[in-house]
This record gives C-alpha cells, structure tokens and sequence, in this order.
C-alpha cells in the first residue's frame, strides 16, 4: 500500500467514531496481523450500524476461530465488491 493511502488511513481512524491515533510507520510496520484484523472488523461493525440488520461484525476476534473470522470478513469484501489488485 502506498504511502498516501496509508496516511489517508491514518488521518479517518484518529476521527471519531475511532479515535485510533497511528503512524504510517506504526500502521505499515509495527502494528501485529491480529491488531489489523480487528482494527478492520471494528470499521466494519460500524458500517454495519447503519443497517437494520443485526451487525456480525462487533467481534472480538480473540473469540473467533481464525476460520470464521476469514469467511466473515471475505463476506464482507464481496459485498462491498473489492476488486483484488493482482498478484505481483
């Protein structure tokens, strides 16, 4: 990812309903996989908010199998239509 994105980044989780404050070091380099993966099921459960339905996505993922937590946010890119960036 590039330097922008990830400062674009940055700057929307230090606003509210976040308030994360992280580098783009700290968001590139130093943040763990798991501190990533919830930071993303944390976005989106909030976008969930705003549908009627229930959200499945206020999850702590130290209580989800690695499996499922996969499948819910694969889910999740579907629905939004992420398109992958090919392989390199």
């Amino acid at each position: 990812m590039e330097a922008p994105d990830l400062r674009l980044i940055c700057e929307r989780l230090a606003q509210p309903p976040f308030n994360r404050t992280f580098s783009v070091i700290q968001l590139h380099d130093e943040l763990a996989v798991p501190a990533i993966v919830q930071l993303v099921t944390d976005v989106a459960a909030y976008i969930g908010e705003a549908s009627p339905l229930p959200s499945v996505h206020k999850v702590d993922i130290r209580n989800e199998e690695p499996e499922e937590t996969a499948w819910r946010l694969g889910d999740l890119l579907r629905l939004v239509k992420y398109k992958a960036v090919a392989d390199l």
